[in-house]
């Protein structure tokens, strides 16, 4: 449901940028959250989080701001 959704652009000014190719081309990063659900590893990872520790609001966060692919 959220795989390839949890990245976001890194820059000076990235209130206009709206998908990856808009950050590429401004020449800022497009990098994901730490706790991600891309692979089977990183979603085992971000339930662990999600039901036990202090984390989750941000987890919780991230995917309410997720709205697609390759989309911020």
């Amino acid at each position: 449901l959220f795989k390839g959704k949890f990245y976001y652009c890194v820059g000076l000014d990235v209130k206009n940028i709206t998908n990856k190719s808009d950050c590429l081309t401004a020449n800022y990063r497009w990098v994901h959250h730490k706790y991600n659900f891309d692979n089977l590893g990183q979603a085992l990872m971000s339930l662990f989080v999600l039901a036990s520790k202090d984390g989750w609001v941000n987890i919780m966060y991230h995917g309410l701001d997720a709205v697609g692919i390759d989309q911020q």
